[in-house]
């Protein structure tokens, strides 16, 4: 299908009554992230809403945080998955060792730009008020991309 056709396949799963689940689904999730980033270009163009905000229009709870996951910008997700993972009591390491062990030097240069502009704070200067010793210099380390 065509970036037009994926759009339109998209757009008649979530208008009028009720929400086409199975069409939605097996259009958007087996995209990959950048095609999903083309049609949701596309879709704004054609039809002058954000995709992400119609699927929030239109579906709810786990099904609507996942749909809109997928529908996210890698980075933008990874750097908002990063956010809470810092903020609050307690950081969940985890998290964030999976996100920045896993994620190239391009990716966390993303990450880093989307973290500061959506939140409008340094991701390294997070990292550093909430680690110390040996953690708080590897994860320096990874996100100065050395």
């Amino acid at each position: 299908m065509s970036l037009h056709e994926l759009s339109a396949a998209i757009h008649d799963a979530i208008s009028g009554a009720g929400t086409d689940d199975d069409k939605l689904i097996s259009t958007i999730c087996p995209l990959a992230n950048s095609e999903v980033a083309e049609i949701a270009a596309d879709y704004k163009a054609q039809y002058g809403v954000d995709l992400r905000d119609e699927i929030k229009g239109e579906t709810g709870g786990a099904y609507e945080a996942l749909l809109c996951a997928v529908v996210q910008p890698k980075a933008y997700f990874l750097a908002k998955t990063l956010r809470e993972a810092l903020k609050g009591v307690g950081s969940d390491d985890e998290i964030i060792i999976a996100i920045l062990c896993t994620a190239d030097n391009e990716m966390l240069d993303e990450i880093k730009e989307q973290y500061s502009t959506k939140y409008r704070r340094s991701l390294e200067e997070d990292l550093q008020s909430d680690y110390h010793g040996k953690l708080q210099r590897l994860f320096t380390m990874i996100v100065q991309a050395r």
